[in-house]
Protein backbone atom coordinates (compact mmCIF):
# COMPACT_ATOMS: atom_id res chain seq x y z
CA UNK A 1 0.00 0.00 0.00
CA UNK A 2 1.38 3.56 -0.83
CA UNK A 3 2.37 5.72 2.29
CA UNK A 4 -0.45 8.45 2.23
CA UNK A 5 -0.83 11.33 5.22
CA UNK A 6 -4.43 8.97 5.63
CA UNK A 7 -2.68 5.71 5.98
CA UNK A 8 0.00 7.88 8.52
CA UNK A 9 -2.73 8.74 10.16
CA UNK A 10 -4.72 5.58 10.37
CA UNK A 11 -1.47 3.96 11.67
CA UNK A 12 -1.23 6.33 14.98
CA UNK A 13 -4.96 6.13 15.30
CA UNK A 14 -4.46 2.21 15.21
CA UNK A 15 -1.92 2.29 17.96
CA UNK A 16 -4.36 3.88 19.87
CA UNK A 17 -7.48 1.77 19.52
CA UNK A 18 -9.21 4.56 17.66
CA UNK A 19 -11.36 4.59 14.76
CA UNK A 20 -9.73 4.85 11.57
CA UNK A 21 -10.55 7.68 8.76
CA UNK A 22 -11.23 7.52 5.70
CA UNK A 23 -9.60 10.95 4.98
CA UNK A 24 -8.09 13.68 6.91
CA UNK A 25 -10.38 16.26 5.36
CA UNK A 26 -13.09 13.85 7.02
CA UNK A 27 -15.58 15.04 9.80
CA UNK A 28 -14.63 13.07 12.35
CA UNK A 29 -13.31 13.87 15.97
CA UNK A 30 -9.91 11.91 14.93
CA UNK A 31 -9.85 13.71 11.63
CA UNK A 32 -10.36 16.97 12.64
CA UNK A 33 -7.51 15.71 15.46
CA UNK A 34 -5.30 14.07 13.16
CA UNK A 35 -5.55 16.91 10.59
CA UNK A 36 -4.58 19.51 13.48
CA UNK A 37 -1.51 17.66 14.65
CA UNK A 38 -0.16 16.23 11.46
CA UNK A 39 2.30 18.90 9.63
CA UNK A 40 3.14 20.15 13.25
CA UNK A 41 4.37 16.70 14.17
CA UNK A 42 5.78 15.61 10.39
CA UNK A 43 8.53 18.33 10.34
CA UNK A 44 9.45 17.41 14.33
CA UNK A 45 9.81 14.03 13.16
CA UNK A 46 12.11 15.15 10.13
CA UNK A 47 13.64 17.58 12.65
CA UNK A 48 14.16 14.71 14.95
CA UNK A 49 17.11 12.33 12.58
CA UNK A 50 18.78 13.18 9.18
CA UNK A 51 16.39 10.82 7.21
CA UNK A 52 18.09 10.04 3.86
CA UNK A 53 15.58 11.49 1.72
CA UNK A 54 14.96 14.68 3.00
CA UNK A 55 18.82 15.73 3.34
CA UNK A 56 19.99 18.01 0.66
CA UNK A 57 23.18 19.61 -0.08
CA UNK A 58 23.08 23.52 -1.70
CA UNK A 59 25.55 26.48 -1.91
CA UNK A 60 24.76 29.73 -0.57
CA UNK A 61 25.80 33.21 -1.21
CA UNK A 62 26.23 35.46 1.56
CA UNK A 63 23.82 38.34 2.11
CA UNK A 64 24.11 41.85 1.27
CA UNK A 65 23.45 42.77 5.31
CA UNK A 66 26.74 41.22 7.49
CA UNK A 67 26.05 40.16 10.83
CA UNK A 68 26.33 43.51 13.98
CA UNK A 69 28.93 41.54 15.55
CA UNK A 70 30.87 38.56 15.99
CA UNK A 71 30.88 37.26 12.43
CA UNK A 72 31.50 38.75 8.99
CA UNK A 73 28.86 36.98 6.77
CA UNK A 74 25.17 35.93 6.93
CA UNK A 75 23.33 33.50 5.14
CA UNK A 76 20.31 33.30 4.23
CA UNK A 77 18.92 29.08 4.92
CA UNK A 78 16.48 27.79 2.19
CA UNK A 79 12.71 28.52 3.39
CA UNK A 80 12.43 24.31 3.51
CA UNK A 81 15.43 23.73 5.82
CA UNK A 82 14.52 22.40 9.60
CA UNK A 83 17.54 21.76 10.54
CA UNK A 84 21.06 22.64 9.32
CA UNK A 85 23.41 19.46 9.31
CA UNK A 86 26.65 20.68 8.73
CA UNK A 87 28.87 23.09 6.60
CA UNK A 88 31.04 22.12 3.80
CA UNK A 89 34.03 23.22 5.79
CA UNK A 90 35.26 21.24 8.49
CA UNK A 91 36.44 22.65 11.59
CA UNK A 92 35.04 26.43 11.13
CA UNK A 93 32.82 28.19 13.69
CA UNK A 94 29.01 29.05 12.69
CA UNK A 95 26.30 29.76 14.61
CA UNK A 96 22.20 29.72 13.41
CA UNK A 97 19.98 32.69 14.23
CA UNK A 98 17.07 34.30 12.67
CA UNK A 99 16.82 31.75 10.00
CA UNK A 100 20.56 32.45 9.28
CA UNK A 101 24.46 30.97 9.19
CA UNK A 102 26.71 33.39 10.81
CA UNK A 103 30.43 32.91 9.82
CA UNK A 104 33.35 34.21 9.08
CA UNK A 105 33.58 32.00 5.99
CA UNK A 106 32.78 32.70 2.00
CA UNK A 107 31.55 30.92 0.07
CA UNK A 108 29.79 28.20 1.86
CA UNK A 109 27.61 25.45 1.25
CA UNK A 110 25.71 23.41 3.62
CA UNK A 111 24.07 20.22 4.45
CA UNK A 112 20.35 20.26 5.75
CA UNK A 113 16.77 18.52 6.48
CA UNK A 114 14.07 19.90 4.02
CA UNK A 115 11.01 19.44 4.61
CA UNK A 116 9.35 16.92 3.06
CA UNK A 117 5.40 17.14 2.80
CA UNK A 118 5.12 14.38 -0.44
CA UNK A 119 4.63 11.04 1.12
CA UNK A 120 5.21 9.19 -1.88
CA UNK A 121 8.90 10.33 -1.14
CA UNK A 122 8.49 9.29 2.38
CA UNK A 123 10.30 6.60 3.25
CA UNK A 124 9.09 2.96 5.62
CA UNK A 125 11.15 3.58 8.62
CA UNK A 126 10.25 7.47 8.33
CA UNK A 127 6.52 7.16 8.02
CA UNK A 128 6.61 4.51 11.14
CA UNK A 129 8.25 6.83 13.51
CA UNK A 130 6.12 9.42 12.10
CA UNK A 131 2.95 7.32 12.90
CA UNK A 132 4.51 6.53 16.28
CA UNK A 133 4.91 10.43 17.19
CA UNK A 134 1.52 11.29 16.10
CA UNK A 135 -0.30 8.63 17.93
CA UNK A 136 1.40 10.25 20.91
CA UNK A 137 0.67 13.51 20.23
CA UNK A 138 -2.54 12.99 19.97
CA UNK A 139 -3.20 10.47 22.64
CA UNK A 140 -4.49 12.38 25.36
CA UNK A 141 -7.27 14.41 22.95
CA UNK A 142 -8.33 10.58 21.88
CA UNK A 143 -7.89 8.15 24.78
CA UNK A 144 -7.68 10.44 27.98
CA UNK A 145 -4.46 8.26 28.57
CA UNK A 146 -1.55 9.21 30.00
CA UNK A 147 0.67 5.69 30.30
CA UNK A 148 -0.23 4.91 26.78
CA UNK A 149 0.84 8.48 25.50
CA UNK A 150 4.34 7.67 27.69
CA UNK A 151 4.47 3.82 26.21
CA UNK A 152 4.18 5.62 22.88
CA UNK A 153 6.80 8.38 22.77
CA UNK A 154 8.85 5.47 24.13
CA UNK A 155 8.56 3.50 21.27
CA UNK A 156 9.23 6.66 19.04
CA UNK A 157 12.63 7.22 21.05
CA UNK A 158 13.70 4.25 20.00
CA UNK A 159 12.70 3.92 16.80
CA UNK A 160 14.73 7.16 16.33
CA UNK A 161 17.63 5.63 17.68
CA UNK A 162 17.51 2.19 15.69
CA UNK A 163 17.92 4.34 12.63
CA UNK A 164 21.08 6.37 13.40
Amino acid sequence: MAISETSIANSALSKLGADRIISLEANTREALIMKEQYAKVRDDVLRAHPWNFALVRVNLSPLTDEPAWGFAYAYQVPNDCLRVIELDQKGIEWVYEDRKILTDITPIGIRYVKRVTETGKFDANFAEALACKLAADTCFAITQSTTLKDGLMTEYIARIRDWE
